[in-house]
Protein backbone atom coordinates (compact mmCIF):
# COMPACT_ATOMS: atom_id res chain seq x y z
CA UNK A 1 0.00 0.00 0.00
CA UNK A 2 2.58 2.75 1.09
CA UNK A 3 4.52 1.54 -2.57
CA UNK A 4 1.37 2.43 -4.30
CA UNK A 5 1.04 5.64 -3.02
CA UNK A 6 4.51 6.63 -3.06
CA UNK A 7 4.03 5.62 -6.93
CA UNK A 8 1.65 7.76 -7.51
CA UNK A 9 2.59 10.91 -5.39
CA UNK A 10 6.09 10.43 -7.55
CA UNK A 11 3.53 10.64 -10.36
CA UNK A 12 1.91 13.71 -9.34
CA UNK A 13 5.22 15.57 -8.69
CA UNK A 14 6.93 14.51 -11.96
CA UNK A 15 3.35 16.32 -13.67
CA UNK A 16 3.70 18.92 -11.60
CA UNK A 17 7.58 19.85 -12.48
CA UNK A 18 6.09 19.21 -16.47
CA UNK A 19 3.26 21.41 -16.56
CA UNK A 20 5.71 24.25 -14.97
CA UNK A 21 7.49 24.81 -18.22
CA UNK A 22 4.87 24.72 -20.53
CA UNK A 23 4.45 28.30 -21.88
CA UNK A 24 1.47 29.34 -23.38
CA UNK A 25 1.57 30.57 -27.20
CA UNK A 26 -0.31 32.13 -29.48
CA UNK A 27 0.81 33.01 -33.10
CA UNK A 28 0.47 35.13 -36.48
CA UNK A 29 2.35 34.76 -39.77
CA UNK A 30 4.84 37.05 -38.98
CA UNK A 31 5.18 36.65 -34.74
CA UNK A 32 5.50 33.74 -32.32
CA UNK A 33 3.44 35.09 -28.77
CA UNK A 34 4.95 33.22 -25.97
CA UNK A 35 3.00 33.92 -22.31
CA UNK A 36 4.95 33.62 -19.42
CA UNK A 37 4.53 33.91 -15.71
CA UNK A 38 6.67 36.49 -15.19
CA UNK A 39 6.93 38.07 -19.03
CA UNK A 40 5.33 37.98 -22.56
CA UNK A 41 8.04 37.39 -25.51
CA UNK A 42 7.52 37.83 -29.25
CA UNK A 43 9.73 35.80 -31.15
CA UNK A 44 9.80 36.19 -34.85
CA UNK A 45 8.85 32.85 -36.28
CA UNK A 46 12.22 32.65 -38.55
CA UNK A 47 13.77 32.46 -35.36
CA UNK A 48 11.97 29.14 -35.22
CA UNK A 49 14.44 25.87 -36.06
CA UNK A 50 11.71 22.98 -34.98
CA UNK A 51 8.46 22.35 -33.60
CA UNK A 52 8.39 18.54 -32.50
CA UNK A 53 6.20 17.17 -30.51
CA UNK A 54 7.74 15.49 -27.68
CA UNK A 55 5.06 13.25 -25.81
CA UNK A 56 1.98 11.40 -26.29
CA UNK A 57 -0.23 14.04 -24.32
CA UNK A 58 0.41 16.68 -26.79
CA UNK A 59 3.67 18.41 -25.16
CA UNK A 60 5.31 19.78 -28.01
CA UNK A 61 8.97 21.47 -27.94
CA UNK A 62 9.99 24.57 -29.93
CA UNK A 63 13.73 24.98 -30.22
CA UNK A 64 15.23 28.55 -31.78
CA UNK A 65 17.95 29.24 -33.61
CA UNK A 66 18.94 32.00 -31.44
CA UNK A 67 18.53 31.93 -27.80
CA UNK A 68 15.80 34.03 -25.89
CA UNK A 69 14.96 35.01 -23.02
CA UNK A 70 12.91 31.52 -22.18
CA UNK A 71 15.87 29.88 -23.62
CA UNK A 72 17.12 27.57 -26.81
CA UNK A 73 14.30 25.47 -26.20
CA UNK A 74 10.97 25.50 -24.41
CA UNK A 75 7.88 23.25 -24.32
CA UNK A 76 4.30 24.13 -24.90
CA UNK A 77 0.79 22.16 -24.95
CA UNK A 78 -1.84 23.36 -27.44
CA UNK A 79 -4.51 21.89 -25.20
CA UNK A 80 -5.66 20.30 -21.81
CA UNK A 81 -8.33 17.99 -23.56
CA UNK A 82 -5.47 16.99 -25.96
CA UNK A 83 -6.27 13.47 -26.41
CA UNK A 84 -9.70 13.95 -27.36
CA UNK A 85 -9.33 16.84 -29.82
CA UNK A 86 -5.59 15.77 -31.30
CA UNK A 87 -7.02 16.27 -35.16
CA UNK A 88 -7.93 19.59 -34.83
CA UNK A 89 -5.18 20.94 -32.25
CA UNK A 90 -2.45 19.23 -34.92
CA UNK A 91 -4.05 20.64 -37.51
CA UNK A 92 -3.33 23.96 -35.95
CA UNK A 93 0.86 23.02 -35.17
CA UNK A 94 0.53 22.01 -38.89
CA UNK A 95 0.21 25.73 -39.62
CA UNK A 96 2.49 27.00 -36.89
CA UNK A 97 5.12 25.20 -39.15
CA UNK A 98 3.83 25.79 -42.27
CA UNK A 99 3.82 29.54 -40.83
CA UNK A 100 7.09 29.22 -40.58
CA UNK A 101 8.15 28.07 -43.63
CA UNK A 102 6.95 30.51 -45.45
CA UNK A 103 8.37 33.61 -42.65
CA UNK A 104 11.74 31.40 -43.72
CA UNK A 105 11.17 31.92 -47.21
CA UNK A 106 10.32 35.71 -46.84
CA UNK A 107 13.30 36.40 -44.66
CA UNK A 108 15.85 38.33 -47.03
CA UNK A 109 19.18 36.90 -47.26
CA UNK A 110 20.77 40.83 -47.51
CA UNK A 111 23.50 41.25 -44.28
CA UNK A 112 22.15 43.08 -41.93
CA UNK A 113 24.77 45.55 -42.46
CA UNK A 114 24.68 45.50 -45.91
CA UNK A 115 24.52 49.40 -47.64
CA UNK A 116 22.23 49.48 -50.26
CA UNK A 117 22.70 50.90 -53.44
Amino acid sequence: MLTQMGFWIFLLLRVLEMTRKLHQVSFDQEFLYVTGKSQDLVIPLENIKDVEIKTMGGVYQITLYHPEQVGEAFFFKPSLLYPLNFKKKDALVDLLRRNIALAKQRKSNTPPNALGS
